[in-house]
C-alpha cells in the first residue's frame, strides 16, 4: 500500500508546479517511460476525456511511487502490463459497481482518494466523466500501478 506521505509529497509537486513546469515534466516522463504513453495511446483509443486524465494521472502515479521507492521505479517493461489487466478489471469493476469492500478499497486509499478528488471535479466543459469513462480510467490506472508493483520488486 502507498503511504499518504507519499500521495502528499507527490501532490505538492504536481499540484504546485506550474502548466510549464508540468508539460516539461510530462514530455521528460514520457521520454523516459515511451511504452507508458504507447500503453495509454492504446488503452484509451481516441477519447480525449479519458486520455488527458490518464495521461495526468499517470505522472502522479509516478511521482507517487517514486517518492514510496526511491530509485525503483526505473523503465516499465512491456512484461509488467500484460499480467495485471485481469486483476485490474476485477478490482475496477468491483469498485465502479459501488463496493465500499475493505479489499478494494484498503488497497489504495490515500491514492483512491485523489484519483475521486481529480474525477469528481467538472471538466473544463462543465460536464461530468461518466461511469463509464471513470470506469475505464480507474482500469487503466490500476494496470499501471501493478506493472509499477511488479518494476520494484525486480
Amino acid at each position: 500500500m502507498i503511504s499518504a506521505n507519499s500521495v502528499s509529497k507527490a501532490s505538492k509537486v504536481i499540484d504546485g508546479s506550474t502548466k510549464e513546469q508540468l508539460d516539461w515534466a510530462f514530455a521528460h516522463f514520457f521520454q523516459d517511460q515511451p511504452l507508458v504513453l504507447e500503453f495509454i495511446v492504446r488503452l484509451s483509443g481516441h477519447r480525449d476525456r479519458i486520455h488527458d486524465m490518464v495521461m495526468q494521472l499517470s505522472v502522479f502515479v509516478f511521482e507517487v511511487y517514486e517518492a514510496e521507492y526511491p530509485g525503483k521505479t526505473g523503465a516499465l517493461k512491456r512484461e509488467d502490463f500484460l499480467p495485471g489487466y485481469e486483476q485490474a478489471r476485477s478490482w475496477t469493476a468491483k469498485f465502479i459497481n459501488g463496493a465500499t469492500h475493505r479489499s478494494v478499497v484498503e488497497t489504495e486509499p490515500f491514492l483512491l482518494t485523489y484519483f475521486f478528488e481529480k474525477l469528481g471535479k467538472p471538466l473544463e466543459d462543465g460536464t461530468q466523466y461518466t461511469t463509464q469513462e471513470e470506469y475505464d480510467i480507474l482500469l487503466i490506472i490500476k494496470i499501471l500501478m501493478l506493472a509499477l508493483d511488479r518494476a520494484v520488486r525486480r
